[in-house]
């Protein structure tokens, strides 16, 4: 990994703790990821600061699809 790249892939703290299946599509798996990251940050506001001012953040999806590091971004610039 680059330097200064954060992994937020499973098992990390900040992985996708919901898996795409043939009840649960990939906008529905986004949208659970949303709903759980809102809580970890309700419970511990400082959740995600470790990943501040990262250089990137890492997971295995291909970059062509939605990711839920995109919401992680999408949270970190909301507190910014």
């Amino acid at each position: 990994m680059p330097p200064g790249v954060r992994s937020v892939a499973r098992p990390s703290r900040w992985g996708n703790p919901f898996h795409l299946t043939s009840e649960a599509d990939r906008p529905e798996v986004m949208a659970r990821y949303q709903q759980w990251l809102s809580q970890r940050l309700e419970e511990n506001p400082g959740f995600l600061e470790p990943l501040r001012g990262a250089a990137g953040l890492a997971c295995y999806c291909s970059l062509e699809v939605d990711c839920h590091a995109d919401i992680i971004i999408a949270a970190l610039d909301d507190s910014a």
